[in-house]
């Protein structure tokens, strides 16, 4: 089995079209998608497939949004008990290093992978793989 089999990836991306194409770069691949456009929504969501009994595999985020940026989000997912263990992959087009200056030169530790935009989407998907395969949810 694959690792993308049964393995849910929500996507949290304020601009439409970014959103669709990782949308549909990770679907092809296998994997089941939950894409919002709003990453006060992304908290809810985790929670709702939860409560559906269905786990939140990885979340990639953009980092600049309007409401939350990404590594807020990221915190406040590291803030609660049971999306703690969910990992991020932030994507930009700003670097890692402008974004860990911004962010007061820590990020959370459940960001496990940066993206830098534009992006090669042979190297999304497999930053996809890697990050599941080595920081696996706990069920």
């Amino acid at each position: 089995m694959a690792v993308q089999d049964g393995k849910h990836v929500l996507i949290v991306d304020d601009d439409a079209t970014n959103l669709s194409l990782a949308n549909d770069v990770l679907e092809s691949s296998g994997y089941s998608t939950h894409p919002t456009l709003d990453p006060l929504f992304g908290l809810q969501a985790i929670q709702a497939n939860l409560d559906r009994g269905t786990t939140i595999d990885l979340v990639l985020s953009d980092y600049e949004m309007p409401g939350i940026n990404g590594v807020e989000l990221s915190r406040r997912m590291a803030q609660t008990p049971a999306y703690k263990n969910i990992p991020v992959i932030l994507y930009s087009g700003r670097t890692q290093e402008e974004i860990t200056q911004r962010e007061g030169g820590v990020l959370p530790e459940n960001i496990q992978h940066f993206i830098h935009k534009p992006y090669n989407i042979q190297d999304l998907v497999d930053a996809v793989r890697s990050t599941i395969e080595s920081h696996p949810v706990p069920r």
